[in-house]
């Protein structure tokens, strides 16, 4: 089972302020920029990534 994990980081620090996880919903196409960007996301890290998922979080103000 996949989970998304958010951290609240100090960027001057790099302490972890807070860690939240949950299990997201089915993928669907598009869902997870979305999804990531309303929960206030502004940085992910993540692998296997193709172009199209990149441009829909940049649209989503996600790097």
């Amino acid at each position: 089972m996949r989970k998304i994990c958010f951290f609240d980081v100090n960027p001057e620090t790099k302490e972890i302020n807070k860690k939240e996880s949950f299990t997201p919903p089915p993928h669907e196409p598009g869902l997870y920029p979305r999804l990531l960007g309303e929960k206030g996301a502004d940085i992910i890290i993540a692998g296997g990534m193709g172009p199209r998922a990149q441009e829909l979080f940049n649209e989503n103000g996600v790097k």
